[in-house]
């Protein structure tokens, strides 16, 4: 193996975490890699810490402060590798992250190379795991598909490893929400063969302030409207992507129906649509093998008024 890799990661007041994210590319078991630290205007120390680091594979950009969208895109322009990979500033890598995917990705001659997740929360240490796991190569279409019906890897742009000029051909939209959702099926869509390994290579760190975890508002919306979006184009692909963008848009829709129980409060419209899709495709979410048991019987108790019952009795704000 001998192909170049650039890491890019967007930074943005992360004085707490960046040390360590970029300690875990440096400590990487495969040594020809770059490191594009894209300083997003960060208001903390984030931007010093960028540029105390004198390792010769690491390059800063400073910009103003135009989100996580520009930032990525800045860092994908300026890479050089063949390969890029997208590293959030407080996540971290699994030691044998870039020799696991590069090996995976020229062995079975694809565009893209995508592994699993592990998650962390703030404060727990992140342990690789050992064994044997299983690894698999087919059409990107087929690995947009199940995508799609949550049997590789998710919508995140991180934890993949893609040809750079794939890359190139769809940059994240400016100011969005879901921007992930909005641009990795494209990737998929448009790779010609994709490697997949289900090892969790990369540890995402759950920490309470992120966006993800904020209360009901705009990015609620746009996860709703990233689901639209997706239907759409799979709905023009053939009835099989069809039905897998259902999947991933009844995960969305649900997730921003049950989020809040006063929902219907707080905002009537978001919460019409998401009701209206679920009673529109009621008998075909049910029908389809790759929506959980729990999640059917959360609607079913949604429906039925009875879910925001059980979450207080469990202890829960959100569904």
């Amino acid at each position: 193996m001998s192909s170049k890799v650039s890491v890019v990661i967007p930074v943005y007041n992360v004085e707490t975490y960046l040390e360590k994210c970029v300690d875990s590319v440096l400590r990487q078991t495969y040594s020809d890699f770059e490191i594009i630290l894209v300083d997003d205007g960060s208001t903390d120390a984030s931007g010093r810490i960028c540029d105390s680091f004198t390792d010769e594979k690491i390059k800063v950009i400073h910009q103003t402060n135009g989100g996580l969208s520009d930032a990525r895109n800045t860092g994908t322009k300026a890479a050089v590798g063949e390969y890029i990979t997208w590293l959030d500033s407080d996540d971290t890598l699994h030691p044998d992250f870039l020799k696991i995917l590069v090996q995976l990705a020229e062995d079975c001659r694809a565009d893209m190379a995508v592994g699993e997740f592990s998650f962390c929360k703030e404060g727990e240490e992140c342990k690789p795991s050992e064994g044997n796991y299983a690894t698999d190569v087919c059409a990107g279409t087929e690995a947009m598909k199940r995508m799609l019906e949550g049997r590789l890897h998710g919508t995140s742009a991180c934890g993949m490893l893609i040809k750079r000029d794939l890359a190139g051909r769809y940059f994240f939209p400016y100011g969005k929400y879901h921007e992930d959702d909005l641009t990795t099926y494209q990737f998929y869509r448009s790779a010609d063969r994709v490697a997949y390994t289900e090892q969790p290579l990369y540890f995402y760190l759950q920490r309470a302030g992120s966006i993800m975890h904020n209360a009901f508002g705009e990015s609620d919306i746009a996860e709703l409207d990233a689901a639209d979006v997706i239907y759409n184009a799979c709905e023009a692909m053939g009835e099989e992507y069809r039905k897998a963008a259902l999947i991933k848009k009844t995960c969305n829709y649900c997730q921003v129906l049950f989020k809040c129980s006063d929902l219907k409060q707080i905002h009537y419209e978001t919460y019409k649509r998401a009701n209206d899709f679920i009673d529109s495709y009621w008998s075909e979410i049910f029908a389809s093998p790759y929506i959980g048991k729990k999640a059917k019987i959360k609607i079913i108790l949604y429906k039925s008024g009875l879910l925001k019952y059980v979450n207080k009795m469990m202890g829960k704000e959100n569904a």
